[in-house]
């Protein structure tokens, strides 16, 4: 997992703020079915203060 203070940007590396300053779809993650068609485009340095990015995901399970 990686976990980037946005406003903190500044203490980055040069290629890690022009990543985060660049405009590219993006996903917000909430209640229902997402479908390309719904992606909204920002700059994620500019959009949020905090970037969470997980290398690896799996479904949840329902409890039994």
């Amino acid at each position: 997992m990686i976990v980037v203070d946005t406003p903190s940007a500044g203490l980055i590396g040069k290629t890690a703020r022009a990543w985060l300053a660049q405009t590219r779809p993006t996903r917000l993650i909430g209640g229902g079915f997402w479908s390309p068609g719904q992606a909204v485009h920002a700059a994620l340095g500019v959009s949020f203060v905090v970037l969470i990015h997980l290398h690896k995901v799996k479904a949840a399970k329902l409890p039994p």
